[in-house]
């Protein structure tokens, strides 16, 4: 299933045992970044009656740092009812950025879900 957040955002949504999966797409350029992505995904999770939340990020080019913000907020929101959040797929210049934030530890990176919810990382991000 997709849905449009809006600002070029959307979401393709697939559900696992246990675990909900949210591709996130993001648009193209820098663009986008006015966007209530912590709401949004946060109302998705809540439907579905799940707080294990893997995001899975390889559509996203470009990571604004409104979009950071929106990430943490989502995260807290998870995380404050008990739930875990996990990213997947982020690519190196988005890991970059959340690294230049001081946010790596915050926002671990898994390379696909799969990994994402064993919880195993490579020893070397992507």
């Amino acid at each position: 299933m997709n849905q449009e957040l809006g600002a070029g955002w959307s979401v393709a949504i697939d559900r696992g045992p246990g675990w909900l999966f949210v591709g996130l797409q993001g648009p193209e350029s820098g663009d986008g970044g006015d966007v209530d992505l912590a709401d949004g995904i946060g109302g998705l999770v809540d439907r579905e009656f799940t707080n294990r939340l893997v995001l899975e990020m390889e559509d996203v080019p470009v990571l604004p740092s409104q979009v950071i913000g929106e990430l943490i907020k989502l995260r807290t929101h998870l995380t404050e009812s008990g739930g875990v959040m996990r990213i997947a797929g982020l690519s190196d210049s988005c890991y970059a950025g959340l690294q230049a934030n001081g946010l790596a530890d915050l926002f671990p990176q898994y390379r696909d879900r799969r990994h994402a919810v064993r919880g195993h990382r490579p020893s070397k991000p992507r």
